[in-house]
């Protein structure tokens, strides 16, 4: 399975955004840019923009048609050299369990500041005990051995330590009712994961919002999705769920669109204390 591709999705979003603000400065079109240095203006919006690496070639292709001397063009260089020097990401061991899409996820989460969550029925991954996301990686259409098995859990393991070390990713979601009901793993791992998910909402920076059943209609959304966000004016990404796996998004819009349902949603969800309550009934039922 496909893993990511070279280089920190930070440093590549970096050296895109400056390359970017060097072209509009000097009045280039990403086409002509393009054209003139021989590669497509897809590939060069998706190179200021850090979907893909820029390549040696491409770099001192740019900086010469650019013009770029002395500091400016030293300091480029430096940005550069973080992309092309980048130690591989911590989940590139598990590159045979982990799917393209995956990868993009992880790599968005991995210095991310903020996740927001919606599940309909499955506990968010990052809130999950052990256990808890055992039982959910091994049921699906996936055919996944138990070594397999062991690694995604191993790596949904690896993703929570962003929630306690610092800095800290802050948590937000909102869930519905359902997500507390099912007992995945028997009443023992039920019991332990409500358990651990009021631990959880004892952080400071975590946040849990249950929609009721009584909220009706208003509260549902079929597929589960995430908002990722990050500090210093870097644009949020969002990711839909589905059967077919994940949907990334980084449209402006879309992100604008699914943030306001992710709002409307919450609107309908029980405030954090009453939510705290309701875990604690369901786990006393």
């Amino acid at each position: 399975m496909a893993g990511t591709g070279p280089g920190n999705l930070k440093a590549r979003r970096e050296l895109g955004a400056r390359l970017r603000k060097i072209r509009v400065r000097m009045g280039r079109s990403s086409e002509s840019v393009g054209k003139a240095i021989g590669i497509s203006q897809s590939t060069l919006t998706r190179t200021e923009t850090g979907d893909r690496t820029c390549t040696e070639r491409e770099f001192y292709a740019l900086v010469d048609f650019f013009g770029l001397a002395g500091d400016e063009r030293e300091a480029l260089e430096l940005t550069a050299m973080s992309v092309w020097n980048a130690d591989p990401p911590w989940w590139s061991r598990f590159g045979d369990v982990i799917s393209a899409n995956y990868a993009t996820v992880l790599e968005y989460e991995d210095w991310a500041t903020l996740r927001q969550d919606y599940q309909l029925a499955v506990m968010p991954p990052l809130l999950q005990t052990e256990a808890y996301a055992r039982e959910v990686t091994a049921v699906g259409f996936n055919d996944l051995n138990p070594d397999q098995v062991d690694d995604l859990v191993e790596v949904r393991t690896c993703r929570q330590r962003r929630v306690y070390e610092d800095p800290c990713l802050a948590i937000e979601a909102v869930i519905t009712q359902a997500v507390l009901e099912f007992e995945v793993g028997g009443s023992t791992e039920h019991d332990a994961q409500l358990r651990h998910l009021l631990e959880m909402t004892a952080l400071p920076h975590v946040e849990v919002r249950v929609i009721p059943f009584a909220a009706g209609a208003g509260g549902t959304q079929s597929n589960p999705f995430q908002i990722l966000s990050y500090g210093e004016g870097e644009p949020s990404v969002a990711f839909g769920q589905g059967v077919g796996g994940s949907t990334f998004m980084d449209d402006p819009r879309d992100v604008r669109r699914i943030t306001r349902l992710f709002k409307n949603l919450a609107r309908h969800a029980l405030s954090p204390e009453d939510s705290r309550e309701l875990i604690a009934t369901i786990r006393k039922n």
